[in-house]
């Protein structure tokens, strides 16, 4: 599975439905193997409670949870989708626009 795809899509679901979402998320204390300490546990204090605000019946395609795999442990799917939210958290944190060296015309 590709982690970094489907945080990709609900990172853009939750800033079309929470705007800022971004800010409010406690990434010392983020623990995607936690339905509390989850991206939608601390959103909407609970993973279920976070896919009912969102209209959504399953959270894998989002980023929100795994999809078990017989190849890889669920340990380890779960870090590799926490570590894949840590890097979206990240870049939409980091401000897009670096200041630039521009010309002054006068």
């Amino acid at each position: 599975m590709d982690y970094q795809e489907a945080v990709e899509r609900g990172a853009t679901l939750l800033d079309e439905s929470r705007s800022g979402w971004v800010n409010e998320i406690n990434t010392k204390s983020l623990k995607m193997s936690d339905g509390c300490y989850c991206i939608l546990g601390q959103l909407y204090q609970s993973y279920v409670n976070g896919l009912r605000s969102l209209a959504i019946t399953g959270g894998a395609p989002w980023g929100f949870n795994i999809n078990i795999s017989p190849k890889m442990s669920w340990l380890r799917q779960s870090n590799n989708l926490q570590s894949a939210w840590l890097v979206e958290i990240e870049k939409r944190r980091t401000p897009l626009t670096q200041p630039q060296n521009k010309e002054i015309t006068g």
